[in-house]
């Protein structure tokens, strides 16, 4: 203790810490604990952060290998189709229409053979909507088509066989070389030209066909609905 004055009076206070000096400490301890709790948050919400994208990348991933094996196996069917005998004797036979009865009717026989196939091939995918295979002849007419209409699964006829020489799938197939296919974008489904109502995404997949002198003939088409994808892509979120 220390004595001031002369008058006999003791004023005493501690030694170094004032009221003053108080204050300011709280200050720096709240600002310490303050800092703390933020670096702790921080590292928190960076790590959510992490953990969201990482969700997010492994989500992606699951869909591209949907999409992915499911172009795989739309480019493996159009060019096993592509290269049927059917399809390479009616591309020959449209080049060089037949004037006699009897080429004719080998004409239309692998026709008739080439729907059946069609109509097999899609009976083991319900996904498949259209098959057809056009000529280069003609204006690209189509020279065999299938449909799936109300699940059941019918031949075009020939007055419903569409020229499709100006549709950009038929333009974008043309630039294939031989092995490529054409993988069109989402569009809606349509028969005979007309857009069908409840709409329908589908995702269509194209090859050329060749001949034996290297000359593009004819194209195959498969059409897919594209809702059970779609479906997929929603249930991986």
């Amino acid at each position: 203790m220390k004595t001031i004055g002369t008058s006999g009076a003791q004023s005493a206070s501690p030694v170094g810490l004032r009221p003053k000096h108080l204050v300011f400490l709280g200050v720096v301890a709240f600002g310490l604990v303050f800092l703390v709790l933020q670096a702790g948050t921080r590292l928190a919400r960076e790590h959510a952060l992490a953990e969201i994208r990482a969700r997010l990348e492994a989500q992606v991933a699951v869909r591209m290998e949907l999409v992915n094996s499911r172009e795989a196996m739309m480019h493996r069917e159009v060019l096993f189709l592509a290269s049927l005998p059917a399809v390479q004797s009616i591309a020959k036979s449209a080049k060089h229409p037949g004037s006699n009865r009897s080429q004719m009717g080998r004409e239309e026989a692998w026709k008739q053979q080439l729907a059946t196939i069609f109509l097999g091939f899609a009976r083991t995918d319900p996904e498949i909507l259209h098959m057809k295979f056009l000529g280069m002849a003609d204006s690209g007419k189509e020279l065999v088509r299938i449909d799936r209409v109300n699940n059941a699964l019918l031949v075009a006829p020939e007055g419903q066989l569409l020229q499709l020489a100006k549709r950009d799938y038929f333009i974008q197939t043309a630039r294939c070389r031989p092995g490529e296919t054409f993988l069109s974008e989402l569009n809606l489904d349509r028969i005979n030209g007309v857009v069908v109502v409840p709409h329908i995404p589908i995702l269509r997949v194209g090859a050329p066909v060749f001949g034996t002198d290297g000359i593009m003939e004819g194209m195959i088409f498969v059409s897919i609905d594209a809702r059970p994808l779609l479906d997929d892509f929603r249930n991986t979120l």
